[in-house]
């Protein structure tokens, strides 16, 4: 997939952790995020695959156990405060790197303040 609104979809992305730290979540819309949330992590498992968590990534059944109740724990406040030290303030000090793959585009262009590097030749 190629974005055609590359720089749009940057500055929507920007403008959506505003919004996080904005907005009140209702107690449902928390709960239903934790349910999509628990589809992934509960999803049924073969038995090699979990066996595979275990011996390869060193994970338990009691850290995947610690997993699920840290994630129904979780509240607005988590969410705002997560919001705020991993996105918000790497933007405000500019301490963040983006970084776009594809073809050669006017609109993103060293002029426009992006670093160019062309790999393919």
């Amino acid at each position: 997939y190629r974005d055609p609104r590359t720089l749009e979809t940057l500055d929507t992305y920007s403008k959506s952790v505003e919004w996080v730290q904005q907005r009140n979540f209702t107690d449902q819309e928390l709960t239903e995020s934790k349910l999509a949330i628990f589809q992934d992590v509960d999803a049924p498992q073969s038995v090699s695959e979990e066996g595979m968590l275990q011996f390869i990534h060193g994970i338990s059944d009691e850290m995947r156990q610690w997993r699920r109740e840290a994630l129904l724990k979780v509240t607005q406040d988590d969410i705002k405060r997560v919001a705020h030290t991993y996105l918000e303030k790497p933007f405000q000090n500019g301490s963040y790197s983006t970084a776009l793959l594809g073809e050669a585009n006017e609109r993103i262009s060293a002029e426009h303040g992006w670093h160019i590097n062309e790999w393919t030749k």
